[in-house]
């Protein structure tokens, strides 16, 4: 029989991974941006599912819509010291045990009020969005199996890319390899939701383990486990779903 009971707390080695990832990533020179609501979308949430569509995004969309779709993501949470010391999270998106084994890489390739760039969410108490230096080779790749899921000759305008960071997930529930991709459904389907709530189109993308981005003084190693491929609304777009 599967042993499905969490770890218990004496047995789980959680140091360091109430770190930011974040920390680990930055690099690149540039400021750092506060996520701040620039505009409020008015219709319901039955609306949205009904009229939501999946779009393969072409148009350049803003960096402040981008902002705008993250803000959303990562609004005020409550948090609490678990017995193990990890600080678990209740967040927008669900996840397993409240150990959000996830962030989310922004890598833009055409905005229309920015230059391109790579960031990530560091999600303090007011998360900010900060430029990170990864190897253009690892977002190369991301980006070249992106175009490929999609069957497109370029990569999106925008991609957010959710990386694991198993270890958060794992440390409680060793079996638990599958709720980090079930926590990746919930997180880039939301994000899409919100996406078509801001006009922006959206298509999640099939990608996994394309990369693994090695975590500097630790020997673990964020992995992505799916994409949201984002850009600005079209009017003749054609549906996927």
């Amino acid at each position: 029989m599967l042993e499905r009971a969490p770890l218990p707390a004496q047995e789980r080695n959680t140091t360091g991974l109430d770190l930011l990832d974040a920390s680990f990533l930055i690099g690149r020179e540039g400021p750092s941006i506060e996520l701040t609501l620039n505009r409020r979308p008015e219709t319901t949430f039955g609306h949205m599912l009904a009229t939501r569509r999946s779009v393969r995004p072409d148009e350049p969309c803003s960096l402040s819509d981008i902002i705008d779709l993250l803000w959303y993501l990562h609004l005020p949470t409550t948090s609490w010291i678990a017995d193990d010391g990890y600080r678990e999270r209740q967040m927008p998106a669900p996840s397993a045990g409240g150990r959000h084994p996830l962030s989310l890489l922004v890598v833009a390739t055409s905005l229309t009020d920015s230059p391109p760039g790579v960031w990530a969410i560091s999600p303090a108490d007011k998360p900010v969005l900060v430029p990170v230096e990864i190897p253009a080779e690892t977002i190369g790749k991301i980006l070249a199996a992106a175009a490929t899921a999609l069957r497109a000759s370029e990569p999106p305008p925008v991609l957010l890319v959710a990386v694991a960071r198993s270890a958060r997930t794992l440390s409680k529930y060793p079996w638990g390899k599958s709720l980090i991709w079930r926590d990746a459904g919930a997180l880039l389907n939301t994000a899409h939701l919100v996406a078509h709530d801001l006009d922006l189109d959206s298509c999640l993308v099939g990608i996994s383990e394309t990369v693994c981005i090695p975590l500097p003084n630790t020997d673990e190693q964020l992995y992505d486990v799916g994409a949201l491929a984002v850009g600005g609304r079209t009017t003749n777009a054609t549906a996927e779903d």
